[in-house]
């Protein structure tokens, strides 16, 4: 068995998670702790984390003192341009997500994988969670079809809907 108090937190580390995203990967750590197995806490020399500082707290905060061997790795080999380059690689998510797939999915589940789902399952609910929401009729399916496409594909985007909203009603009241 591995003792977490053999290693600490990385000062380094410019990933910051909000308290919301803390309890889903504790969530999801507690559904599937085996999975740490092959998304290992890496660690260096000086025995800072480089890779699963928000894993590791959650460990911790679930009262885990020690873990099994195969959930951290050493990665004291590395030079430290490439810890560098491992803290930055494992806090980005290159690509988008298909919309279209993950609708397959369910919105809870995707939530507790730490997903940030826009809530399009019906009409009512245009905009990611926690945001304002407003309902808005679309008469035919047609256009419901077309504008919860044009949504999905921006909000996959990171562009902010609400903005081109605003921006296109008042273009409209000009008229």
């Amino acid at each position: 068995m591995f003792k977490l108090n053999s290693i600490k937190p990385n000062p380094d580390n410019p990933r910051v998670a909000t308290p919301e995203a803390i309890e889903d990967l504790k969530k999801s750590i507690e559904a599937d702790p085996e999975l740490l197995e092959y998304n290992q806490i890496t660690y260096n020399k000086e025995k800072l984390i480089i890779k699963g500082n928000q894993r590791y707290k959650c460990l911790i905060a679930l009262g885990y003192k020690e873990v099994p061997n195969d959930w951290v790795k050493d990665g004291s080999k590395l030079s430290k341009e490439k810890q560098r380059k491992l803290m930055i690689i494992d806090n980005t998510h290159a690509g988008s997500w298909d919309w279209k797939e993950l609708e397959k999915w369910d919105d809870l589940e995707l939530k507790e994988l730490g997903i940030d789902v826009p809530e399009l399952s019906s009409p009512e609910k245009l905009v990611r969670n926690k945001k304002k929401k407003i309902s808005i009729e679309i008469k035919t399916e047609a256009k419901f079809k077309q504008a919860k496409s044009l949504i999905n594909f921006f909000l996959s985007e990171g562009v902010d809907v609400g903005e081109i909203l605003i921006k296109a009603l008042r273009e409209e009241k000009k008229k």
